[in-house]
């Protein structure tokens, strides 16, 4: 069973500015879409990387034929300086393992703003979102009333998806046998579910390794 601490301080996220398609499918055009000029511009996940995405995604809570709503581009790990003594623990085990760690140097290592294609193999419908839009939509105003008020707009926006699902650029260790990346799922001005994911390629797949990725509640 997936192991969840329940951080009882506030965790600062980090925001970062994206900017994607919304893959909404053909006919849309109450979205903005990404030019491919700017998309050629960017840099992107290796495709490796949406292997490990796909054996895990979606993240955190997520109702049965809901769209999977993903920010279009990777965010930094967030500071855990705040977080409770029981995840800083279990984040600096990671870092120590002889094996995992490579790994999670390397993910720590990208700032993020890495543009995410159309690249995820999950069963789900998903969507890529672009982040001027929901930054425009989210954080307008950053008090409790203006938070709550983006994320009414961010419904309205956005109602046939799920939620927001972010993540960070995947690390892997040498001989890339093992994967981290952290991921944070959030529908409102409450809890976000947020997590470190661990897998390892057996025999060619990528299989989450739950012993050692752990999630947390991130409460606001």
């Amino acid at each position: 069973m997936r192991r969840s601490i329940l951080i009882l301080t506030l965790v600062p996220v980090l925001w970062m500015a994206v900017e994607t398609a919304c893959a909404s499918g053909p006919g849309d055009t109450t979205r903005p879409k990404v030019s491919s000029k700017n998309a050629a511009k960017a840099p992107a996940q290796s495709t490796e990387a949406y292997d490990v995405y796909s054996a895990v995604l979606p993240f955190g809570y997520h109702s049965p034929g809901r769209m999977v709503a993903i920010r279009s581009k990777t965010v930094p790990v967030p500071d855990l300086q705040y977080a409770s003594g029981s995840v800083q623990q279990e984040f600096a085990g990671l870092q120590v393992d002889p094996v995992i760690g490579p790994a999670i140097q390397q993910m720590m290592a990208s700032p993020g703003n890495e543009l995410l294609r159309r690249s995820f193999q999950i069963d789900e419908k998903y969507e890529l979102l672009d982040s001027d839009v929901l930054d425009g939509i989210l954080h307008a105003s950053d008090t409790p009333l203006g938070r709550k008020e983006g994320w009414r707009k961010f419904s309205q926006t956005y109602s046939e998806v799920d939620g927001l699902t972010e993540v960070s650029t995947v690390g892997f260790n040498p001989n890339h046998t093992i994967a981290v990346f952290y991921a944070m799922h959030r529908a409102g001005t409450g809890c976000n579910d947020e997590g470190f994911e661990v897998l390892e390629k057996q025999k060619g797949h990528w299989h989450r390794l739950t012993e050692k990725g752990f999630s947390f509640a991130a409460c606001y």
